[in-house]
């Protein structure tokens, strides 16, 4: 799932970005977690702005790729194969953002709590909100949303069964005979 700004660019972009970087220039954009799509636009036709705007060949960005992805670029979308250079480049990144992602640190310091709250909590509303966000989102690590979802099952679960004993004692207050002497 992506949102947010997506950055266009292909090999003369990257090209020119890694020459600023070189030269000790910044980019003209922050490119902390930020994605580009390596795209082959086409000519447009009368009136339009742009053509048909498809996935470029991901290689001829390959050269440059690396040294975008230590200033932060997170994603790239293409079509193709990449050198094995640029697919240790990404499974680096992918270790170093499982490692020192502050925010799924905090994320977890925040289930933690909520697992050991979550016995003595009444209305559980906004902590099962908050759970199933962190659960679903992308930004944290895989283990810390798999701690999550099941945090999130487990709590669920004892609340399903928490309403049935309540209807069932409920149900049978309501059966109850009342005889008069």
């Amino acid at each position: 799932l992506l949102s947010g700004t997506i950055y266009t660019s292909r090999d003369a972009g990257h090209k020119r970005m890694c020459e600023a970087l070189a030269r000790g220039e910044e980019l003209p954009f922050d490119p902390m977690d930020a994605t580009i799509y390596y795209v082959g636009p086409t000519p447009a036709k009368p009136g339009q702005v742009i053509g048909s705007a498809g996935p470029t060949t991901s290689g001829r960005m390959d050269a440059y790729a690396p040294t975008l992805m230590k200033v932060g670029i997170r994603g790239m979308i293409g079509k193709g194969a990449r050198l094995d250079e640029v697919i240790e480049a990404i499974a680096f990144a992918n270790r170093r953002n499982q490692v020192l992602n502050p925010t799924s640190s905090l994320a977890l310091e925040v289930l933690t709590a909520y697992e050991t709250l979550a016995d003595k909590t009444e209305n559980k509303k906004t902590m099962i909100d908050s759970i199933a966000r962190i659960s679903s989102d992308y930004h944290y690590v895989t283990p810390v949303r798999q701690k999550a979802f099941k945090l999130l099952k487990s709590i669920s679960a004892t609340e399903d069964s928490k309403k049935k004993e309540d209807k069932k004692s409920n149900s049978k207050s309501d059966n109850t005979e009342v005889t008069g002497d």
